[in-house]
């Protein structure tokens, strides 16, 4: 017996010195941006720090940047391949492929409070409002930025009828059915290649965020900025969800608490500091922000509650969806 009672206690040492002394589990979180962008040096990478420390030694997480595993639009494949195993990306580069998520993009709905609009869509996901677009995913925040409005380089746009035969860089059917309602042209553009379009003239404007004029430097060519909710965006960070179920306990406890609800205020919180940041660079550099009001804003309400009649028509559900978003933005 007493030898048993030995052994016993020679295997408990044995398994725990094991265990203190395994290799932590290593993941790889890739983002297509340089590390100096402000989510990167505010939320992300203290994230990853955290996580780390919090693990009890169970894990690593690793930073990649500027598109070293690989590009904005490609991450998905790329986690469920698991050539990384976090990322984070804008699913208006998927197109057709996130279509509960497109709620985000729909005007009139998300405004210029990116904390609430992303605690909002948190609050979503974690209810089950996007199980079908994030099956075998696991989020682990989603943003968005203040809503998108319309920069143009010569002509002024009030209301409506003054963005009629403009061409307008833009990118999505969303955008793509805001601008036809209002009269313009979409030259198909993302965020990443305004700069060269509008300074060539050959785009009259674009519909972008606040939280891109400097980081795009684009109130070098935009003179006018048209504040109207044209659409927030979908930004979620995420992983496999088995690759998730994998890590042990301790790593799995470590990302659940630093991630949800908190995380996805913080990078809102991120995205509310850029537009200040934005807004305030635009007027400094000799820029115009034109805010609709009375017949003017009721006019652009009027063009732009078609594009959501219209999205809600095409799919089975998107009522509730629109519903829900509503809701979590009164609240």
């Amino acid at each position: 017996m007493k030898f048993k009672g030995f052994l016993g206690l020679a295997l408990s040492a044995t398994a725990f010195a094991s265990a203190a002394y395994a290799e932590p589990e290593v993941l790889r979180f890739a983002v297509s941006v340089p590390a100096q962008v402000h989510y990167n040096q505010k939320v992300l990478i203290p994230w990853a720090e955290k996580v780390t420390a919090d693990s009890q030694g169970t894990l690593v997480v690793e930073m990649y940047f500027a598109g070293a595993l690989g590009k904005a639009g490609q991450f998905v494949d790329i986690v469920q391949s698991g050539a990384a195993d976090i990322a984070m990306d804008i699913t208006s580069y998927y197109p057709g492929r996130f279509q509960q998520s497109d709620v985000a993009y729909l005007p009139n709905l998300i405004g210029y409070d990116s904390v609430k609009a992303s605690e909002a869509l948190w609050a979503m996901y974690d209810e089950g409002a996007f199980d079908e677009d994030y099956a075998g995913l696991k989020l682990l925040a989603v943003s968005t930025p203040t809503a998108a409005m319309m920069m143009t380089t010569e002509t002024p746009v009030t209301a409506p009828a003054d963005a009629a035969g403009l061409r307008i860089g833009a990118g999505g059917r969303i955008k793509a059915a805001i601008l036809d309602e209002v009269g313009a042209a979409m030259i198909n553009l993302d965020a990443f290649n305004m700069y060269q379009p509008l300074g060539r003239g050959v785009v009259d404007g674009v519909v972008t965020h606040f939280t891109g004029i400097a980081a795009f430097r684009l109130n070098e060519v935009g003179k006018f900025y048209t504040e109207v909710p044209l659409g927030g965006s979908f930004t979620p960070v995420f992983m496999s969800q088995g690759r998730f179920d994998a890590l042990p306990e301790a790593a799995r406890n470590a990302i659940e608490m630093n991630s949800g609800a908190a995380m996805s205020a913080a990078l809102g919180e991120v995205w509310r500091e850029a537009h200040a940041e934005g807004q305030a660079l635009a007027t400094s550099t000799g820029g115009t922000i034109i805010v609709p009001e009375g017949e003017a804003a009721a006019a652009w309400e009027g063009a732009l509650n078609p594009v959501v009649e219209q999205w809600v028509s095409e799919g089975e559900g998107r009522q509730v969806l629109v519903d829900q978003l509503k809701a979590h933005l009164a609240d």
